[in-house]
């Protein structure tokens, strides 16, 4: 293992290997982003009072595959609606695109695609925990006229990474839930 001798540093005393020294910071570093409530993307922290969840959305919502795949990434168990304690509702789910611009000889040449849902969260008695929210994403493409083919998996590539996006949102919007009030004393 390499020494580092740092220039100042009386040299009857040997400096501590550099991987170690390292590795103090790394750690200290990461205990200061958890202990300020910092965590990774993805990782979903849901109270364990608000689990199971159920996700109800219109059939075939590819949004609403991707918030329950990430819940079951998380550990969160999704159930049916008669054994949740939360019920989180994608109404409203909407994917489009708008011409921002055209080119020489009508053809297109900027895009905005944009995907939005109304989310609303509720208890298992039906009312609801936080209010409705509708959230949205936009983004813009730029068309090459040369690129027809490209363009339309350009789009694709697009609202996958929206739906994606949103989904994101989603379980955000899921963690601010405050945990259910105690009842009164027995």
């Amino acid at each position: 293992m390499s020494r580092l001798r740092l220039p100042g540093l009386p040299r009857g005393l040997p400096p501590a290997p550099l991987p170690a020294t390292l590795l103090v910071l790394l750690l200290a570093g990461a205990l200061g982003l958890e202990g300020c409530g910092y965590h990774l993307r993805g990782g979903i922290r849901l109270d364990p009072a608000l689990q199971p969840v159920h996700v109800q959305a219109a059939p075939g919502s590819v949004l609403a595959v991707e918030v329950g795949r990430a819940l079951r990434g998380a550990g969160i168990a999704v159930d049916d609606p008669t054994a949740a304690r939360t019920l989180l509702r994608l109404e409203e789910e909407r994917q489009g695109r708008r011409i921002l611009a055209y080119a020489r000889a009508g053809r297109v040449r900027e895009l905005e695609v944009h995907a939005s849902v109304r989310v609303r969260i509720l208890d298992a008695a039906g009312m609801e925990r936080l209010p409705s929210r509708v959230l949205s994403l936009r983004r813009e493409l730029v068309v090459d006229p040369d690129q027809i083919l490209a363009q339309a998996e350009q789009q694709a590539a697009l609202l996958e990474e929206l739906t994606r996006d949103l989904a994101r949102q989603v379980l955000a919007r899921l963690e601010t839930v405050p945990p259910p009030a105690a009842g009164p004393p027995p």
